[in-house]
């Protein structure tokens, strides 16, 4: 009888996972220590940008989220990693950066909200912190 139950609970709970019903969210990695530092930072969101210096898109993006940390300095971290860069190895491990531009939004709580793998508009990254402030 209780393998009957856990194996009816162990379905229910994978069948709201995979249904977006319970929320999965991934802790972001401490790769290095300034993420670490950053992410211990309360009440701020922490950008990551891993990007190529000679690709146009790549200081496209820079660009737009250095406008993102000036409209809300007192709650955006933003630390680029530029991938010519060996120091940039072991953040972008932890991350599983395998193309530039990489942008990685991580909340207050130290949690990734959204990885975006192309050039990324302010308004939707803007949109993703103004969103989870208010929860």
């Amino acid at each position: 009888m209780n393998r009957k139950i856990i194996l009816f609970l162990s379905v229910l709970v994978v069948s709201l996972i995979m249904a977006g019903c319970l929320e999965t969210r991934e802790k972001a990695p401490l790769s290095t220590p300034e993420i670490r530092t950053a992410i211990d930072t309360k009440d701020s969101f922490v950008i990551l940008f891993f990007y190529d210096p000679s690709m146009g898109t790549s200081q496209e993006q820079l660009e737009i989220l250095y406008d993102i940390k000036q409209n809300h300095s007192d709650s955006v971290i933003l630390l680029p990693y530029a991938m010519d860069n060996p120091e940039s190895f072991d953040a972008k491990e932890g991350y599983r950066v395998r193309s530039t531009p990489t942008t990685v939004v991580i909340d207050d709580e130290g949690y990734i909200v959204k990885t975006f793998t192309k050039i990324t508009f302010e308004k939707m990254i803007e949109e993703l912190i103004l969103q989870d402030i208010k929860k």
